[in-house]
């Protein structure tokens, strides 16, 4: 059978993460290309994950005649014309997260993926990971009742200066703070879990750092045309990170409490807390039943969701069948084998970002703000 092959645009901590590994593993895909602007990075980059092409100008990339698809993992500002540029040349996407700075950028991708006749897949990891997919069935089985409220408090610490503050909120090109990059996971993971189409929203922001260019702090109601709503409370600021920011230091600090939700039924209640987004471990759940209501004994529940290891260790480059880039990678390429629509398609990531541009238009007014859907589709079903 022949194998997809692929190359990587952008080989920094995302990459390296989420795609590199997963595609040099994938059975039916073959990693042939990577790109970086630093020739440094992207010849130690081809080396370590053995692609045969070592670039730095995603341009000559997307020109190899032996190149079936791309990842994108390149800073948001460039997504727009990486992203058109890949699709008329007949490559397939996957694009990280955020998906674009504006609804005009979003359109433009999708349309031009559409023209081509490619996939689009937007990066939204969160909707691979066991846990949440656990969720999932017991909301869709019906047994914590209609979801009518759903909320999370995700907050992270980033110091000033440091290289993930500089990439979320204190460069220009970024177009926007915990807005854009932290919430966009939350408002495609709700639209999926809860409902998909998204009526209203209302927001407001802050600068806690004012150095920082863009919000590091921001609270969203979202109202569902299901009547559900749902509040995202997330922040760069949680100052007993401080000597333990997850983004430079890995697996060495403490993530309790860190991202915890809940979503509540009318009989039932879903709580939850999830690892860091990097980490092989699992989303931790309990759920609140009713007694009789298909349960013998109400109250609260523990529920396991096992951590599948491979061979090698947490360390190798195979650390776990359960992980959920690898998830994602590995649907993917699947998407592209059997010639179908990937699950997270770039309908849902305009979804998201038209939500994030009513949140900064909310902010701004001080007003809530209808969403209009008119040649928006979806596929979060």
């Amino acid at each position: 059978m022949k194998k997809v092959r692929v190359g990587v645009i952008g080989c920094g901590g995302i990459a390296t993460k989420g795609h590199l590994p997963w595609y040099w593993e994938n059975p039916q895909a073959e990693l042939v290309a990577v790109c970086d602007e630093i020739p440094e990075v992207a010849q130690r980059t081809a080396g370590r994950w053995e692609a045969a092409h070592c670039l730095t100008d995603w341009r000559e990339l997307l020109e190899l005649k032996d190149l079936d698809a791309v990842s994108v993992c390149a800073p948001v500002w460039t997504h727009r014309e990486m992203v058109v540029a890949a699709a008329r040349a007949g490559k397939h996407v996957l694009c990280e997260k955020p998906m674009a700075r504006s609804l005009e950028e979003a359109q433009a991708m999708v349309e031009a993926a559409e023209a081509a006749g490619v996939n689009l897949m937007v990066g939204f990891m969160k909707r691979f990971n066991p846990g949440f997919r656990r969720i999932k069935e017991i909301i869709d089985s019906g047994r914590i009742g209609k979801v009518y409220h759903a909320d999370i408090h995700w907050n992270l610490y980033f110091p000033p200066g440091s290289h993930p503050s500089k990439i979320f909120s204190e460069d220009e090109r970024v177009g926007g703070g915990v807005i854009l990059d932290n919430c966009s996971h939350y408002i495609d993971l709700f639209r999926w879990l809860i409902d998909p189409e998204i009526d209203t929203v209302y927001a407001e922001t802050s600068r806690v750092l004012p150095d920082r260019i863009y919000e590091d702090q921001a609270t969203l109601i979202l109202r569902f045309s299901s009547g559900a709503t749902s509040v995202l409370d997330m922040g760069f600021n949680r100052v007993e990170w401080v000597e333990r920011s997850g983004w430079d230091k890995g697996g060495a600090y403490d993530c309790h409490f860190t991202e915890l939700g809940f979503i509540y039924g009318t009989e039932g209640t879903i709580a939850f807390e999830a690892p860091p987004f990097d980490s092989v471990e699992q989303v931790q759940i309990r759920l609140y039943l009713l007694k009789d209501h298909g349960c013998e004994f109400g109250g609260w529940h523990h529920l396991e969701v096992p951590v599948t290891r491979q061979p090698g260790g947490p360390l190798s480059p195979r650390p776990v069948a359960s992980y959920a880039f690898k998830k994602q990678v590995d649907h993917f390429i699947k998407s592209i084998v059997d010639g179908t629509k990937p699950a997270v398609s770039g309908l849902d990531g305009l979804a998201v970002v038209q939500a994030s541009e009513a949140a900064y238009e909310s902010a701004e007014s001080g007003r809530k703000v209808s969403l209009s859907r008119k040649q928006l589709g979806t596929t979060a079903e």
